[in-house]
């Protein structure tokens, strides 16, 4: 059953990542989306990244993190933007800023939904 859970997981990762990317193509004018499939594919490496790439990156970035109150986890959030970016073609971001920006957009989508979707798995608990 653990095993399902973390595979559920993911796939709730994915799917929330496909909406904060479209949502972020259709605000930012500098990042462009070819077509579904490549925002699918975006979501997936983006996903990936988070899981696999970002907490070394936050581990070794901790200093400048600390140091600049927390803001250093932006640039983080960039990065890993612009590594999505490179990675997927078809997905367009210009930019060291839009991509702090686009970072951002995504991080506040992925809160609001993990907000809703914690107090929904507490209401279920009873």
């Amino acid at each position: 059953m653990k095993a399902f859970d973390g595979i559920l997981f993911i796939v709730y990762k994915i799917a929330i990542n496909v909406i904060a990317l479209g949502l972020v193509a259709a605000v930012f004018k500098h990042v462009e989306v070819t077509d579904f499939g490549v925002l699918v594919a975006a979501a997936i490496i983006l996903t990936g990244l988070n899981l696999l790439i970002k907490p070394f990156l936050l581990l070794i970035s901790l200093p400048v993190v600390f140091l600049t109150l927390g803001l250093g986890y932006f640039i983080v959030n960039a990065i890993i933007i612009m590594l999505t970016s490179w990675a997927v073609k078809g997905y367009q971001v210009d930019g060291f800023w839009t991509a702090v920006g686009a970072g951002l957009f995504v991080s506040v989508v992925n809160v609001v939904f993990d907000f809703f979707a914690q107090s929904r798995k507490d209401e279920f608990r009873g």
